[in-house]
């Protein structure tokens, strides 16, 4: 009775050689504190707003510490704020927010 010749196996990949999930660099400490200099100058903007405002999808993604990507995704799965069109006076163009 012959028996087939067992394949070689593969080496795994030691955890080194695997890519980072996150290949950004880190910001530096002048980075964080100037997009925080941001953030705050965006919540003073749009804590001074009335309930009823509507803001542009960029500023309210700011308010609501999410990216405009994940937004979108809220609204498309209807889970996310209304998606308003304002239609403008002369009603020839329309402004999405």
């Amino acid at each position: 009775m012959t028996t087939a010749p067992k394949s070689p196996k593969k080496p795994k990949p030691s955890d080194k050689s695997k890519a980072p999930k996150n290949p950004r660099p880190k910001p530096t400490r002048e980075q964080e504190i100037e997009e925080q200099r941001y953030l705050n100058e965006m919540w003073k903007l749009l804590s001074d707003l009335k309930d009823e405002a509507i803001v542009p999808a960029w500023k309210a993604a700011i308010f609501l510490g999410i990216s405009e990507k994940k937004l979108s995704r809220l609204r498309h799965s209807q889970r996310g704020p209304d998606y308003i069109q304002v239609i403008a006076k002369d009603g020839t163009k329309a402004r999405n927010q």
